[in-house]
């Protein structure tokens, strides 16, 4: 089956995903913001840690219970960067966080975030976790929201190998001048 084109239909294409979701109106810099999106996107989706953590994604906005929405964000991060725990938190804060204050409370978050994770997929509950007791709804929203801003840094930066990825997430997570320089170069469609 063709779309649009001559794209199969199991392809996504921009048609096809706005359409899913109705009708807008774009600005000239929306359109050439989106299509700069896409472009990173189709080139870089195809790696296999880019696209499971994008299905990890997926999974967790398709889901009311935040449970599920916390495992499956955490399996997106683990997919994307290879690892979990500690390293994963000062990367995820390396990329996300633009003050001193920002990048503790995102490490805090993190390791928080694969306690939970951990106590959930051995039988054990948010409830159960007292970092998660109050605010465990807004909690679970920043971890899959940091999740979403990852992968579309990872799409802004445009590496596609995981080796690579690590390798400049360490830099950035330790070295503010690389940090710096990361988000001065990243086009305004990877901050929305």
């Amino acid at each position: 089956m063709t779309f649009l084109g001559g794209t199969t239909a199991t392809q996504p294409t921009p048609e096809r995903l706005l359409s899913t979701v109705g009708n807008y109106e774009l600005t000239s810099d929306e359109v050439a913001s989106f299509l700069l999106f896409w472009g990173s996107y189709r080139k870089l989706s195809a790696a296999r840690h880019i696209n499971r953590a994008i299905k990890r994604f997926m999974a967790s906005t398709s889901t009311l219970d935040l449970e599920d929405k916390l495992v499956d964000s955490i399996m997106g991060f683990e997919a994307l960067f290879g690892f979990s725990g500690y390293r994963l938190a000062h990367y995820v804060s390396g990329l996300m966080g633009r003050t001193t204050s920002e990048r503790v409370g995102i490490v805090e978050l993190m390791d928080a975030a694969y306690v939970a994770r951990s106590a959930i997929t051995h039988g054990g509950s948010l409830e159960s976790d007292s970092n998660w007791k109050t605010d465990s709804q807004k909690h679970v929203n920043d971890v899959q929201d940091y999740l979403r801003r990852c992968i579309k840094t990872v799409l802004c930066i445009g590496i596609e190998s995981r080796d690579e990825l690590r390798s400049r997430a360490f830099r950035i997570a330790h070295d503010e001048e690389a940090r710096q320089s990361l988000q001065s170069s990243l086009p305004l469609w990877c901050f929305l």
